[in-house]
């Protein structure tokens, strides 16, 4: 079972197809993609997950027999952002 778990490549295309689905026809390789942000995949018996992240935003997925499947998309709070947020609303008040 585990070989049928999707392999990075698989995964980074996916990644690539859907950013370009979102963002106007845009289109990144995968191997553009790994020079542009950080790439994990974990495989274990059943399934894979991957996580692929640029910057302060991120996606992971998850695949099983040959097929990957969006969990989620997330974007990272700044810290010192969310800091600076807090100062001007003290001062709003």
């Amino acid at each position: 079972m585990a070989v049928s778990n999707p392999s990075e490549e698989k995964f980074l295309n996916k990644v690539s197809m859907e950013y370009g689905a979102v963002h106007g026809g845009m289109h990144f390789t995968p191997a553009q993609l790994l020079k542009m942000g950080t790439s994990q995949r974990q495989s274990y018996l059943l399934f894979s997950t991957y996580e692929y992240q640029f910057g302060s935003i991120g996606v992971r997925y998850v695949g099983f027999l040959f097929s990957v499947f969006h969990v989620e998309s997330y974007r990272e709070e700044d810290p010192q952002k969310k800091g600076q947020d807090e100062v001007l609303a003290e001062r709003l008040r």
